[in-house]
């Protein structure tokens, strides 16, 4: 395994780690709003969804078929 390789797949593990931590924020987050009784959603001006984080700002959902 060349040295390149060797920092690629460090790379995608730190990677790996990330996207895991925040995954787990999320569910916390998402389980804060069902206790306090918080919708994770509501509908925009325009009448498309937004969703409702508590670590950050409104985000719209993606359009679905």
């Amino acid at each position: 395994m060349s040295q390149e390789e060797d920092l690629l797949r460090s790379r995608v593990h730190q990677l790996e780690g990330l996207l895991e931590a925040q995954e787990l924020d999320v569910e916390r987050a998402h389980a804060l709003m069902d206790q306090w009784g918080l919708p994770r959603e509501v509908t925009g001006e325009d009448g498309r969804p937004l969703e409702l984080s508590l670590a950050g700002r409104l985000e719209r959902l993606p359009e679905s078929d």
